[in-house]
């Protein structure tokens, strides 16, 4: 527990957590309803719905991981100044996916939307993990891993299945065809974009203060 509360005052690893934690809400959710959505809501057939999503599942987060660890190397590593910018980048690409998805009608549209969504997830996600190891002292770094494990677990995993379903329950009459579980869930990619800015805009201001830290103390010793 004391390794918990040292975490929680730390604003960069909680805006990280709370990051990734919306996106495997949001990446359970998908996996769990996205076949349900194509087939009751726009109208695919089974077979279409089972060549699309496969290859969809199959390539999309491939693409995005390996994406991801080319372009970091390329930057520089997770300790790049310019790796954050990167990674509000894919959220902001991940948006594009997610946010019109409940309001198409074509599903092949969608599901090229769907594509882009876990494409841009597992390109950011290996960089927000990245930037949290390499932020935190080695002595918590197997507690941060853990306990936001925890947190993937219980708040992103679990409660995505039944909070589509109970969002539904709310257009009465229309719950089997209704998109207001998408709506819920794709569009908790808006929190998760406001947190890696954060994370962005925590760590400049962590890094431009400790730039001034040994400019100071020279000053000083003058």
């Amino acid at each position: 527990m004391k390794a918990l509360c040292i975490l929680l005052k730390k604003p960069i690893y909680v805006f990280i957590v709370m990051a990734q934690t919306l996106l495997f809400f949001l990446i359970s959710g998908v996996q769990y309803w996205c076949t349900h959505y194509l087939e009751n809501v726009l109208g695919a057939t089974k077979a279409e719905i089972f060549a699309y999503f496969i290859f969809t599942c199959l390539t999309a987060p491939i693409m995005g991981a390996l994406f991801s660890g080319w372009l970091t190397s390329k930057l520089g590593g997770y300790e790049s100044n310019r790796i954050l910018p990167v990674a509000v980048a894919g959220c902001l690409f991940a948006g594009c996916g997610c946010l019109p998805i409940p309001f198409i009608a074509n599903y092949q549209v969608a599901i090229m939307c769907f594509w882009v969504c876990l494409f841009a997830g597992a390109f950011f996600f290996p960089i927000l993990t990245g930037v949290m190891l390499c932020d935190m002292e080695p002595h918590l770094k197997e507690h941060a891993n853990s306990y936001s494990q925890l947190s993937f677990n219980l708040f992103g995993f679990l409660p995505a299945p039944t909070l589509y379903g109970y969002a539904n329950s709310f257009d009465v009459g229309n719950e089997i065809h209704s998109n207001y579980g998408m709506i819920l869930i794709l569009w908790t990619v808006i929190p998760i974009s406001i947190c890696t800015v954060m994370v962005w805009f925590l760590r400049e201001d962590k890094s431009h203060n400790y730039q001034e830290s040994p400019s100071r103390l020279s000053e000083g010793n003058d």
